[in-house]
């Protein structure tokens, strides 16, 4: 029975991690069309008059998508961590009369507590460059 449950549990957490990357590569997108959006996006000027500047530079643009791109890099530290850690059990499982029934069950309650944080965080950030940038809906 053990092993059955192992088994599955595994199964879930490693659809739980694809979906973690694949929602890590959708964010990184996000973030790299809100950016370069804003910065090739020009408007306004000083005071009416003169050059105009790029929307990155307005603080409110800054505010709004820089606290995603901080998120990316610990979403990505965390994918890279729990990645190891799923290393792990394979390397256990290739020892003879090793149990990892352990690791197994932690692994499995990393990614249950993690997959819907990281996900809705997504939903967020995409959201949020998009509307930073007017609203524009551009997929690449």
């Amino acid at each position: 029975m053990g092993f059955c449950r192992n088994t599955l549990l595994l199964l879930i957490s490693k659809g739980r991690w694809s979906v973690l990357g694949f929602a890590w590569g959708n964010l990184l997108k996000a973030l790299l069309i809100a950016i370069r959006y804003s910065i090739v996006r020009k408007q306004f000027g000083e005071d009416g008059r003169g050059q105009e500047m790029s929307i990155i530079e307005y603080q409110t643009q800054q505010t709004r998508i820089i606290p995603y791109v901080a998120a990316l890099f610990v979403y990505k530290a965390s994918l890279w961590t729990s990645s190891n850690a799923l290393d792990e059990i394979y390397r256990t499982l290739e020892q003879p009369g090793e149990d990892c029934s352990d690791l197994i069950t932690e692994w499995h309650a990393l990614m249950a507590g993690i997959k819907p944080l990281m996900t809705w965080l997504t939903v967020d950030a995409v959201q949020e460059c998009r509307e930073a940038c007017g609203g524009h809906g551009y997929l690449y």
